[in-house]
């Protein structure tokens, strides 16, 4: 009986840490769905740096050129957030963006000028609109508190961004058309 309890204790002491961590290596304590998430998260803050940093480069409109600026600082900063989180998660993020996505870059880049900044802007709307989805659900749902904080932490950003995009799409717009802005409207102070 001795012996049996002995061994049961030798395989717990063995087997408990591996046991109570639902990871793998590359993905310390935290769950699948929270990995996934850092993984993911990681890939959107790598494309908003890499066509922000193109917008500046690329783009016609003045306002594409400085939201790209800014696109590219906010997921710089929201990236390293993203780093620390997962290094202290034990987490291993990409390093790079996944192969349709960088195809997505590439097309991105072959266009100059307004085709650019339509383009550019179509493309934000569509990965802001994914992100803030994607951000909402973990800000609520997912299993570890850092993960859920960094996601409520950056949700705001996100929206703002998205925004700030739509308004710009519709201020390029009205220029390509020819159409005013709006009148302000005289009951607001």
């Amino acid at each position: 009986m001795r012996r049996l309890l002995a061994a049961a204790c030798a395989v717990a002491l063995i087997a408990g840490p591996v046991l109570a961590r639902p990871g793998d290596a590359s993905g310390g304590n935290l769950a699948l769905q929270d990995r996934n998430f850092l993984r993911e998260a990681a890939v959107l803050h790598m494309t908003g740096i890499r066509s922000g940093k193109m917008a500046q480069d690329r783009a016609a409109d003045e306002r594409v050129r400085t939201f790209g600026r800014a696109l590219a600082d906010t997921h710089a900063r929201a990236i390293d957030d993203l780093q620390t989180l997962a290094a202290d998660a034990g987490a291993t993020l990409p390093d790079e963006v996944d192969r349709v996505t960088r195809g997505r870059l590439e097309a991105l880049a072959e266009q100059d000028g307004d085709r650019f900044d339509r383009r550019f802007m179509d493309f934000q709307d569509e990965i802001h609109a994914a992100a803030i989805k994607l951000y909402e659900a973990k800000a609520d749902g997912a299993d570890d508190d850092r993960v859920r904080r960094y996601a409520r932490t950056t949700l705001p950003d996100l929206h703002a961004h998205h925004d700030r995009v739509r308004a710009t799409m519709t201020a390029l717009t009205r220029s390509a058309t020819g159409t005013p802005p709006p009148a302000p409207d005289a009951s607001i102070r």
